[in-house]
């Protein structure tokens, strides 16, 4: 018997195993493929977008295949529908189209080919 005032306590308590949780699984089927023109490959590249008025934007290339990019800013940046990429590592410049953008990362469609930048000072 406890002592007058404090409850009993039944130390004998059935552990109760947590329930399980089971993860979902997604299912591929075989005919399912990414709905992209060309591969991407992951690349860490400097990058700068190039505006019509020649200022830039400094970015990160993230991914990139031949038809498009995905870009990364150091902070939130208002893109026009249509700039030059610069890829300062080659001294290229693409020109592109922003096909989408969430905060502070984007995607670009490429629409025209490669070529060498004007010697410039980036």
């Amino acid at each position: 018997m406890p002592p007058p005032g404090r409850p009993r306590v039944n130390r004998l308590v059935p552990y109760r195993q947590p329930p399980q949780r089971r993860m979902k699984v997604a299912r591929v089927s075989d005919d399912s493929r990414e709905h992209r023109r060309a591969a991407r490959r992951k690349t860490l590249k400097a990058g700068k977008i190039v505006l019509s008025d020649w200022s830039v934007i400094d970015c990160t290339v993230r991914d990139m295949s031949e038809t498009g990019a995905r870009l990364e800013f150091g902070a939130v940046a208002v893109l026009p529908p249509e700039f030059r990429l610069l890829i300062v590592s080659s001294n290229q410049l693409i020109p592109a189209r922003l096909s989408w953008q969430r905060g502070a990362t984007a995607g670009v469609q490429f629409t025209g080919s490669a070529q060498d930048a004007p010697p410039r000072r980036w």
